[in-house]
């Protein structure tokens, strides 16, 4: 029997009551961080309501806005012709009024090792909706803690988004590691004004397993990428293809990470090597989180769980996929899209998993 656990609704009292001057978020509420923050500001842009959000990482040992915040902010300023109150390192409030998105060509440095792919989360969104297509330049972080590295996005998050009709593609040019950072990506986005709504609720058999390691050129001698690859392949217990590569960065670091195809589903998996941990503990590391998801009989990974909340919220259709478990960061964005958009997002206990689902309205 299914329990429901969570709904989220907005349920307008007649034509455009919805709509609001400026939408006040609380941006200490659930998970705190930083994505309230980056998605409200998306959602703004792609809504054309303003918003301010107050008590920003409000929980947080640094409190405000921190270097990787301001760039995506600033970025989405940038692309949308918006105009931004509060921007500055600290700030606990910020009031972000939209204008028209538009596309072309850009380029934005986040500064030593803050994360791209979270300044993605902003920008992606943004350019679906843009009057051409987008290419954004980032410099930063590629593989750095408490964000997804590049292959993750390129291999998982870009695969989703393919399968709801987006053309979106991402090439690396150089590797960020902490602290110094200084990797370069671009990505481009066609726009997509149509989104089709996603029905993948079981997974089938594995397939395949593909593994990425990759290290500095520093760290080459202690072959530390093959290594991750061993570590991965003690723990893992089934076949996959592999590739290793040792690249030069600014600063010393490894990642590691693996996706599997599971029928119509793909999840992911991923670890960052560091001080103290033997390469080979950074590949097991890899191969638990993999395995994990695959055992639970899910059809989207945790990450990617929270990313697609906001593109299930304009597809054509109700969208519905399984999850393991029901993170902080999925929650709080359930409780935040209702603010600017009439959607109804639903949760339900389905055996070990979690059944998501999304009807736009």
């Amino acid at each position: 029997m299914s329990l429901d656990i969570l709904f989220y609704g907005f349920a307008p009292q007649g034509v455009g009551s919805w709509r609001r001057e400026v939408i006040e978020v609380d941006g200490s509420h659930g998970e705190g961080g930083g994505q309230i923050l980056r998605t409200a500001v998306a959602l703004s842009a792609l809504t054309g309501k303003a918003c301010r959000i107050e008590r920003i990482r409000a929980g947080r040992p640094n409190p405000g806005l921190q270097a990787s915040h301001l760039t995506a902010i600033r970025a989405a300023a940038e692309v949308c012709s918006g105009k931004v109150e509060g921007l500055r390192i600290g700030s606990t409030a910020v009031e972000f009024a939209p204008g028209p998105i538009c596309g072309g060509e850009y380029a934005f440095d986040i500064g030593t090792a803050g994360a791209v792919s979270l300044v993605l989360q902003t920008l992606v969104p943004l350019a679906l909706r843009a009057d051409e297509a987008c290419t954004f330049r980032l410099t930063g972080g590629t593989d750095v803690p408490w964000s997804p590295p590049m292959e993750y996005f390129e291999h998982v998050f870009c695969w989703w988004l393919h399968r709801m009709g987006v053309d979106i593609g991402i090439t690396t040019k150089r590797r960020g590691f902490y602290p110094r950072g200084g990797g370069a990506v671009d990505i481009w986005v066609r726009q997509a004004p149509r989104l089709r709504a996603l029905q993948v609720t079981e997974p089938g058999p594995v397939t395949e397993v593909h593994v990425e390691s990759r290290a500095s050129k520093d760290l080459e001698g202690a072959r530390v990428a093959h290594r991750q690859v061993s570590g991965f392949s003690d723990a893992f217990g089934g076949k996959y293809n592999a590739t290793v590569e040792y690249v030069p960065t600014y600063s010393p670091g490894s990642v590691i990470h693996a996706h599997a195809h599971a029928g119509d589903a793909r999840l992911g998996g991923n670890s960052l090597g560091r001080k103290g941990m033997k390469a080979e503990a950074v590949g097991e590391e890899c191969a638990r989180r993999l395995r994990a998801e695959l055992d639970s009989g899910a059809t989207m990974d945790e990450p990617m769980s929270d990313q697609i909340l906001l593109y299930a919220a304009f597809a054509d259709g109700v969208t519905e996929f399984t999850a393991r478990k029901l993170s902080g960061h999925a929650e709080t964005t359930m409780w935040l899209l209702p603010q600017f958009l009439p959607c109804d997002l639903a949760t339900e206990l389905d055996g070990g998993r979690v059944r998501f689902r999304v009807t736009p309205r």
